[in-house]
C-alpha cells in the first residue's frame, strides 16, 4: 500500500540524495531469531517492517532530522508507520516498536527525550569510511532555554524519539563503558574476503521502494539482504528456492514475487539457472544467483526479464556438455558480460 509519493517522502524527510547509513550484517539473523515463531508475526511484512524501521530511525538520528521538524512533519509513531507504507492506525506491528517491544528487547532502540539537533565531524577525513568515526552531535540538551525557544523546541518535555542503541554501542558491555563502536560510528566495508561488519543502506533505495507499488517493505528488505549477501553487488550469491524462507525469514512465495518485481525494475540481476529434468543423483546444478544494481540503474518503468529455461538432462548434455554441471557460479559466468537487467 502506497501512502506517500516520492516527492512527499522527500519533503517529509528533508532528503539530501547523498545520505546513507550502514547497518550491521547481524541484523538479519537477529531479526529472524527474535521474530520467527512469535505468534504475533503473522505476515511476511513484519520482519521487513522491523528492518526498515531500524533504518528509518537510524537515518533520522544520524542526519538530525528532528532538528528540522515542524508541526506538519513530526516523526510520531503513526508517521513513522506511514513513511514505511503502513497505515498509522495499524496496530498489528506495535509489538515490534513499542517500549519493551521486539526491537528494544534485542537492543536496537530505546525511547528517549533527548535527540540530535545538528550532526558534525571532528577531524573529518574526506568521504572515506574513517570519516564516520569522527561523527559528533549537538543535542537538544546542549541548548539553553533561549536557543530552544528560538527553534521551537522549548515545550517538548513529554516527547519521545527512538535512540538507535546499537548505532552507538556494539554491545551492552560497551554501553556500560560508554565506548562508541556502533554502526553510526564504525563502518566496516564489505569486500570480497569477508561479509562481517556492516552493509550500506542509502536513502535513494529507500525512497524508490517506498514509492513504487509492488516493491514496498518486502522489496526493500530483500534488496538489502541481497546487497549484503552479494557484497554490495560485487559478486553473485546463489540461493535455491527451497532455502528462501530460511535465508530471508519470510514466505517463499513472497520472496519469489518480490525478486521478480525487483528484477523488472532493474534493481537486481538474476542468472536464471536452467532447471534440468531427470538430473542424475551424482550431478548437480547451481541454484539461481543474484546480485544488486546501484540506484542509478533502477527503472520506474518495468522491463521484460528472461524466463527460466527447463530442459531434459540428455538435451542439456548434448548442447552444453558436462561443463554445464559446474558448481561454482563464479566459474560459469564471466562477470564482465552484459547480463539482462
Amino acid at each position: 500500500m502506497l501512502i506517500y509519493t516520492r516527492s512527499e517522502l522527500e519533503e517529509r524527510l528533508h532528503v539530501d540524495e547523498r545520505e546513507k547509513i550502514f547497518l550491521p550484517n547481524s541484523i538479519f539473523q537477529e531479526l529472524k531469531n527474535a521474530m520467527t515463531g512469535n505468534e504475533k508475526n503473522r505476515s511476511s511484512k513484519h520482519i521487513p517492517f522491523a528492518y526498515a524501521y531500524v533504518f528509518l530511525i537510524s537515518y533520522l538520528w544520524r542526519y538530525a532530522k528532528f532538528g528540522l521538524q515542524n508541526g506538519d512533519y513530526d516523526y510520531t509513531e503513526d508517521e513513522l508507520k506511514r513513511l514505511l507504507t503502513v497505515s498509522g492506525s495499524n496496530k498489528n506491528m506495535n509489538y515490534i516498536t513499542k517500549k519493551n517491544g521486539v526491537l528494544e528487547q534485542i537492543g536496537y532502540i530505546r525511547k528517549v527525550s533527548d535527540y540530535p539537533i545538528v550532526p558534525h565531524f571532528s577531524n573529518k577525513v574526506g568521504n572515506s569510511y574513517e570519516a564516520f568515526n569522527n561523527l559528533e552531535f549537538t543535542m537538544l540538551s546542549d541548548l539553553d532555554g533561549y536557543m530552544k525557544e528560538s527553534i521551537g523546541k522549548d515545550n517538548l518535555k513529554n516527547r519521545k524519539v527512538n535512540f538507535p542503541v546499537r548505532g552507538y554501542y556494539g554491545c551492552k558491555e560497551h554501553e556500560e563503558e560508554n565506548y562508541t563502536d556502533g554502526y553510526l560510528f564504525e563502518i566496516h566495508e564489505i569486500n570480497n574476503e569477508t561479509a562481517k561488519g556492516t552493509h550500506e543502506v542509502n536513502i535513494e533505495t529507500f525512497l524508490f521502494c517506498m514509492s513504487n507499488d509492488g516493491i514496498g517493505l518486502e522489496g526493500f528488505y530483500i534488496y538489502q539482504y541481497l546487497k549484503y549477501q552479494s557484497f554490495n553487488g560485487d559478486r553473485f550469491w546463489n540461493c535455491a528456492q527451497k532455502d528462501f524462507e530460511s535465508n530471508f525469514g519470510i514466505d517463499t512465495d513472497m520472496v519469489k514475487s518480490r525478486l521478480k518485481t525487483l528484477e523488472e525494475h532493474r534493481m537486481i540481476v538474476n542468472t536464471h539457472e536452467m532447471m534440468i529434468l531427470g538430473l542424475p543423483v551424482d550431478k548437480n546444478m547451481p541454484a539461481c544467483a543474484y546480485k544488486v544494481n546501484n540506484p542509478i540503474s533502477f527503472s520506474n518503468e518495468k522491463v521484460s526479464i528472461p524466463k527460466r529455461v527447463v530442459m531434459s538432462y540428455a538435451k542439456a548434455v548434448a548442447i552444453y556438455g558436462e561443463s554445464i554441471f559446474l558448481n561454482n557460479i563464479q566459474d560459469k559466468f564471466d562477470l564482465s558480460m552484459d547480463l539482462p537487467f
